[in-house]
């Protein structure tokens, strides 16, 4: 079969024609698909070009560029493909900065070049056998500059997450009327896709390259992550601290000499009380049930439908957000270890940044996780739970060693901090034996973090991470910031994450656990058997062989003999059949 067209076509006209053909095959029943043939109408070079102007801009990113392609001349032309039938010149002479290709019009940008707009101009001749020859004027503007830090940000960025660089954006600018160097600025910005990637994500991302970061901008990140409080006293004499995001409708300018940005007014204000409270959002499918409850679907149990567990294995953590600087705070969680040393939780700082002009304290054992003033680290350690916190003027340490927590069971653990004590608390034990106390050191009176709070090291089953004052923040578990090797909801059957290697005891477990089902599921299998048999005995009818079930007998039945049945079976004289001899003249063998 051929398919010949009854018109004549004009790619000027529509270029792409998409064919729909139904095929029928010669089947019982026959049956019928549809394939479509896409036509594509050719061009004759039949319509003369007119005078053409584009615009090119180019990043020069410190001037290094080598000679690269950065455009072609345009006309303006409705027909394609007739490059062959052009030809391209310099109008003026050639350019010291720029090359031609006198048969493709492609312009190369060549090395060295200086920053600046150049306005290029060029003949083109065309010539074709359906149009005379003829020749039009040509403009190409081209802009080389470099590109600005905020630019430069947004592509480092985009690197880094793998997104698109139109998928990162820088909306805020400022000079943050807290801060009384003039120098400094506060810079807010997001990255998107699907979804919005969380603070806490991008922030420990920043922080990962910082250097390479500084370097590339030619500038010095003092803070990842603006934290007003993080300075102790400077706002809050002897009050909490908590950081507030105070965003405007009206649009907040920076100006130089030769560039401006206009962006989000958007401005951290340290808040001397860490009781604000905001109207909550209902997450993972909530329903608002008045001002402040919300109505949660099945699996989801925090005030405002959070998910409130999450299991680690390998070595896996999560992020959420920091802690606030409160004079009295808690944190209470659930945890059933299947290790005896690991890593439950860590708040602190990411890295160790001398700019900021905190005293620095040597973390000891954790001192790869992060380095700082002030941290709070809750580990096990052969088992039992130990706690190191720095409120800035050195480390101190406190350890339950009544309590070990490594026997595959939940256990609870409080942690509570003021200006005055630290104390740790294992499963609401009252008992003096049972509590670990101690005093901060030096004169520092709050634990200031910058950090986000870090969970990793354990299976974890929280019912509240933070209580704070007379009000409660449940972390949403399930859904961390950043994670790696998590389990949300803990719904494996045995998650680990392990901060020191795999534990010989960790694997013998496991395959306690195991050989426990196997035997659980033998015990099973061997009751349901001997239930069967006694239902049987009991719904025997004695002149019927076969044991009907309550569907009816039937073929798929002839296999339910009951032997018992047959060996209590009576002959004509009233003797059991067991007990005549057998009748040999029934038997017939075969040689």
């Amino acid at each position: 079969e051929e398919l010949e067209a009854l018109v004549t076509f004009d790619r000027e006209e529509r270029k792409v024609y998409l064919l729909p053909i139904a095929i029928t095959d010669s089947g019982i029943p026959p049956l019928t698909g549809t394939s479509t043939l896409t036509i594509v109408i050719g061009d004759e070079n039949d319509n003369p070009m007119k005078p053409g102007q584009s615009n090119i801009f180019v990043y020069n990113y410190k001037g290094e560029a080598p000679d690269t392609e950065v455009g072609r001349v345009y006309v303006e032309d409705p027909d394609d493909w007739d490059l062959p039938d052009k030809y391209f010149v310099w109008k003026n002479g050639n350019h010291p900065n720029f090359d031609l290709n006198a048969n493709t019009g492609m312009i190369t940008m060549l090395s060295h070049i200086p920053e600046g707009t150049y306005a290029l101009e060029f003949t083109v001749t065309e010539e074709a056998p359906l149009i005379p020859r003829h020749s039009v004027d040509a403009i190409v503007n081209i802009t080389i500059k470099s590109p600005s830090k905020q630019e430069l940000l947004r592509w480092r960025l985009a690197s880094l997450l793998n997104v698109s660089v139109e998928n990162v954006d820088v909306f805020t600018v400022l000079h943050s009327p807290h801060n009384t160097n003039g120098t400094q600025l506060d810079v807010r910005y997001s990255a998107h896709g699907s979804p919005y990637r969380q603070a806490e994500k991008l922030n420990n991302l920043l922080a990962a390259h910082q250097e390479e970061i500084e370097q590339e901008l030619g500038l010095t990140i003092l803070m990842v992550n603006i934290d007003e409080c993080l300075m102790e006293k400077v706002f809050c004499e002897t009050e909490s601290c908590t950081n507030f995001l105070n965003k405007s409708n009206v649009p907040y300018s920076v100006y130089t000499n030769t560039s401006s940005f206009v962006g989000v007014r958007a401005v951290v204000d340290p808040l001397c009380n860490c009781k604000v409270k905001e109207r909550p959002i209902c997450l993972n499918g909530g329903t608002p049930v008045g001002p402040f409850n919300c109505e949660c679907i099945d699996g989801f149990e925090g005030p405002y439908c959070e998910l409130i567990s999450i299991g680690f294995h390998g070595n896996g953590w999560a992020l959420y957000p920091p802690l606030s600087a409160c004079e009295e705070a808690r944190v209470s969680l659930e945890v059933t270890p299947y290790t005896e040393d690991g890593l439950i939780l860590y708040v602190g700082p990411l890295r160790y940044n001398p700019a900021l002009h905190v005293q620095a304290t040597e973390l000891g054992n954790i001192a790869t996780i992060g380095e700082g003033s002030n941290f709070m680290s809750l580990e096990l350690r052969s088992g039992f739970p130990r706690l190191l916190m720095d409120y800035g003027t050195g480390t101190v340490f406190v350890e339950n060693k009544q309590i070990k927590l490594s026997d595959n069971k939940p256990h609870h653990i409080d942690v509570i901090w003021s200006k005055t004590s630290i104390e740790l608390k294992v499963d609401n034990c009252q008992m003096s034996s049972c509590l670990a106390l101690t005093t901060p050191q030096g004169p520092n009176e709050f634990l200031n973090v910058n950090g986000p709070v870090q969970l990793g090291g354990t299976t974890i089953d929280l019912l509240s991470l933070s209580k704070l004052m007379n009000w409660t923040h449940t972390y949403n578990l399930g859904y961390p910031s950043d994670s790696k090797n998590v389990n949300p909801g803990c719904t494996m059957e045995m998650a680990k994450a392990v901060s020191f290697g795999i534990d010989s005891n960790f694997l013998v477990a496991i395959l306690v656990c195991v050989a426990i089902l196997l035997i659980l599921l033998l015990a099973v299998v061997v009751h349901r058997r001997k239930t069967d048999d006694m239902f049987k005995d009991t719904d025997d009818i004695r002149e019927n062989i076969i044991n009907y079930e309550d569907e009816g007998g039937g073929e798929g039945d002839m296999t339910g003999y009951d032997l018992n049945v047959l060996r209590l079976m009576y002959d004509q004289d009233g003797l059991p059949i067991v007990d005549k001899p057998p009748l040999k003249e029934n038997y017939h063998t075969r040689s």
